[in-house]
This record gives structure tokens, C-alpha cells and sequence, in this order.
């Protein structure tokens, strides 16, 4: 007596597949969780390193310690790229995406046009199980000190979190190919503008800081006293809205962690403009894509600085939006 069992068996491994997908899946769910929470806390870190340095090397007396400082300057920029990285792994890196004019070949899906885009070296390729943990942060072939294996899982974040998708084709001892996907566009290309080194503008006027690090508090109220501005300091939200209606003066700014206990900084900006609505506000993140999805007017060229920041990124937005609330004020 003869059974085919072909179906059941083919039914069997397509559930070992499907249980080793979602295995996956939700090995790189808790690693996103966790990048994305190292890289928030590593952000304040930085900013302390970054914020002491450059006070550092504007009051040193010695003129030798400048290389020096300098260097850990140099260090903190190391760290920022990698904490972008793992912001980018686990997508929230703030997404500003651009529509750039690039020779492609169009291919159409379900989902609508999309562009692809090939990338391939000339190395010694991938094999099935190096592929399988490519995407994955901190996962490298390489020898110790020759990369951190944070490049692909970088790229694979940026190209969902862009509604896109990123692959590895298997092609030992020829190179790695890595095909791109991405929605196509039909709006104009985004013209890329160059980066500017302008002297740190001082416009004068008080800054309420709102920050539950007390580390990171300190080290942006020493940047704001350097530029010449007046600095309030509190803790949490309870403490900024009892500091505003205490304050005899005018308050020209706030300058907000966004995720506090107690109150979070967009219910904090929204409480303080209802008591005084010419003050401007300006938000802080360790992953800013938080302040955009709790206060979706805020816009990130102006309204959000993401740490780690040096002191040209405040001080031109704070110079900005003083000068706007100065002009609004009614003592202005």
C-alpha cells in the first residue's frame, strides 16, 4: 500500500522556513530596540564630551592643549557617525529623503514604479550563512580594528525606513552584489547646497532649558552662556512652567528634551505657549524622529537640533528663533 506524502512534506518545510523568518524577524526587533535605545543614551554622553571640549578649547590659557582637544573633538564625530548608524539600523534616524536625478533602469511592482540601483565590489563574495547575518549590526568578517559591521545593517534601515529594500546576491568568489530598491518620483530633483562655516551669531535674549540629564543640561547652558545668552535651567517640565511664571523677565526661547518624565517636551511648548505665546521653541532628541511624530508642525531644518550637536548647531537656530520672538514680543 502506497501514500504520497510529497504534499505534507513540502507543507513541513515550508513551516520550518516560516518559523526561522519570524525568528529572525524578532531577533533583529529586539536588536533595533536595543541599538535605538544605546544610541539615545550614547547622544547625551556625547553631547557632554562634545559641549566640555569645545568650551575647553575656547578658555584653555595654553595654546598646546588645542591639538589635544581637538582630538576628542575628532572622537566625538567617530561616535555621532556610529550612533547615526544605529539609529539608521533601527530606523529612527529622522527620514529626509530627497529626489535625486540618477541613470536607472525602471522596473514595475504592485506597489507602483520603482528605481534600482546596483552596488558590487570585487572582493571575495558571500557565502548563504555570511548572508543570512549580513544585515545584522556589530556582524563582521573582517579582522578585530578593521570595521565595526554596522555598514550594511546601516543601509538595509535606510532603505526600509525609505519604503525601499535592500538584498544580497549570493555570488561566492565574485564580489558581493547589493540591489537597491526605492520608490520612484515624479517630483523635480532636490539640488544639494554646500555647507557653510559662518561665525556663530549672538543676538542676546533669556533661554529656558529643559533637560533631565543633568549632565547634558549643564554642557548646553555653558554653550548658550558662551554665545552671551541668559540661561534658565530646569529639570523636567513641572519645574520649566513654575521657572516661566516665577521669571520676572522675558523669556525668548525654550530649549526642550523631548522625551521627560512628567511632561514631554511638545506638551511642555504647548503648556508654556498658552502663558506667553511669543516664546519660540526648539527641541532636543537623541533620535529627533520622536519630536516629529509627537508634534507633527515641527520641522527638523529649524525647529528640532539632534544630538550630538556642536555649538554652531544651537546657536544658529537659537539666534533664528530669538530674533523672531523678539520680534513678536510685546515688549519687543
Amino acid at each position: 500500500m502506497l501514500r504520497d506524502v510529497s504534499e505534507r512534506v513540502r507543507a513541513e518545510q515550508l513551516r520550518r522556513e516560516m518559523e526561522l523568518q519570524l525568528a529572525h524577524a524578532q531577533r533583529l526587533g529586539a536588536v533595533c530596540q536595543l541599538a535605538g535605545g544605546l544610541a539615545h543614551d550614547f547622544n547625551n554622553i556625547l553631547t557632554i564630551i562634545g559641549a566640555s571640549a569645545e568650551v575647553l578649547r575656547d578658555e584653555a590659557p595654553d595654546e598646546s592643549l588645542a591639538p589635544r582637544i581637538d582630538e576628542i573633538l575628532a572622537a566625538q564625530d567617530r561616535g555621532a557617525t556610529l550612533t547615526r548608524q544605529l539609529l539608521a539600523f533601527a530606523r529612527r534616524e529622522v527620514v529626509q529623503p530627497r529626489v535625486v536625478d540618477i541613470f536607472v533602469r525602471m522596473t514595475k511592482d504592485d506597489g507602483g514604479p520603482r528605481v534600482r540601483l546596483r552596488v558590487r565590489d570585487e572582493g571575495a563574495g558571500m557565502n548563504a550563512a555570511t548572508i543570512a547575518r549580513a544585515f545584522e549590526p556589530f556582524f563582521t568578517t573582517k579582522s578585530r580594528g578593521r570595521g565595526t559591521g554596522l555598514g550594511l545593517a546601516a543601509v538595509h534601515g535606510m532603505a526600509l525606513q525609505r519604503g525601499g529594500r535592500a538584498t544580497i546576491e549570493l555570488q561566492p568568489l565574485v564580489g558581493t552584489t547589493v540591489p537597491l530598491e526605492f520608490p520612484s518620483s515624479s517630483a523635480p530633483a532636490t539640488a544639494v547646497t554646500a555647507r557653510t562655516t559662518a561665525e556663530h551669531p549672538r543676538i542676546g535674549g533669556t533661554i529656558l532649558v529643559t533637560e533631565d540629564d543633568d549632565g547634558t543640561r549643564a554642557s548646553v547652558a555653558r554653550l548658550l552662556e558662551r554665545l552671551g545668552y541668559a540661561v534658565l535651567l530646569a529639570s523636567d517640565g513641572i519645574q520649566a512652567l513654575r521657572m516661566a511664571q516665577v521669571h520676572a523677565g522675558q523669556i525668548d526661547l525654550l530649549l526642550t528634551d523631548v522625551t521627560m518624565p512628567g511632561l514631554s517636551g511638545s506638551q511642555l511648548a504647548a503648556q508654556l505657549h498658552r502663558r506667553t505665546p511669543h516664546v519660540s521653541v526648539i527641541c532636543m532628541s537623541g533620535y529627533p524622529e520622536d519630536a516629529l511624530a509627537d508634534e507633527p508642525g515641527l520641522q527638523l531644518e529649524t525647529d528640532v537640533v539632534a544630538k550630538p550637536f556642536a555649538s554652531a548647531t544651537p546657536a544658529r537656530r537659537t539666534a533664528d528663533k530669538i530674533g523672531i520672538a523678539m520680534a513678536a514680543s510685546p515688549e519687543g
